[in-house]
């Protein structure tokens, strides 16, 4: 009997160790292109994540900014690359990568498949039949979309340092306007920017880390 009861009392503890534990926090925003990172993550959680080791990578500093620079290869939407994450106030917000010439079509057409289409931008100093392609941007749903998301980020606002705030975000923009994440392929062949990818996940990271716009101690 004894024995009867303590299988029960077992079941019991896993089936709530269960629906507990697979509850994850969760990520806003578009995943970043590298198993692990998530926008807000920290530097050094950011670097374990990516398996690096010191000699991978040059970390660069200024303020409260932190640039992390790897010479070890990615697979980035299909081109394997060296990356660029830039943290703000020991956050993750955007990374960036120099995409291979012969990889931009296959990037696009995989941005394509799992962000969906893109909005092209022209030059405008060429003839309308002739214009030159610059660059070609997608955005995730802006804030305004989902009433909740659109009254959290109120708060976060309200509670933010305010000199912090300005720092990482255009204050200039409607709050409703933004983007959770964005992300621009370079198209420009005259402009020493071509194929250069940037994922940005700002409004993001300020979702899943409201204390990245607290003053660190």
């Amino acid at each position: 009997m004894k024995k009867v009861a303590l299988i029960l009392v077992s079941s019991m503890l896993f089936m709530i160790m269960v629906a507990t534990g697979c509850k994850q926090k969760q990520f806003y925003g578009w995943a970043p292109p590298i198993d692990g990172l998530h926008w807000g993550m920290n530097v050094e959680e950011a670097v374990k994540a990516m398996s690096l080791k010191t000699e991978h990578y040059i970390r660069t500093e200024e303020d409260i900014i932190v640039l992390v620079t790897t010479n070890k290869e990615y697979n980035i939407y299909g081109s394997e690359t060296a990356v660029s994450l830039l943290f703000y106030n020991d956050c993750l917000t955007t990374i960036s990568a120099n995409i291979k010439d012969d990889d931009i079509d296959t990037v696009d057409k995989r941005l394509t498949e799992e962000l969906g289409e893109g909005d092209y931008k022209y030059s405008e100093n060429t003839n309308s039949s002739n214009k030159d392609m610059v660059s070609v941007y997608r955005q995730d749903i802006c804030i305004k979309e989902d009433p909740d998301l659109y009254e959290l980020i109120k708060k976060i606002y309200l509670d933010a340092d305010f000199d912090l705030l300005k720092q990482i975000i255009s204050l200039k923009d409607s709050l409703g306007e933004l983007p959770l994440t964005t992300c621009e392929l370079s198209l420009d062949k005259d402009s020493v920017k071509y194929g250069l990818l940037t994922i940005d996940g700002k409004v993001a990271a300020m979702l899943n880390y409201p204390n990245m716009l607290n003053k660190k101690n």
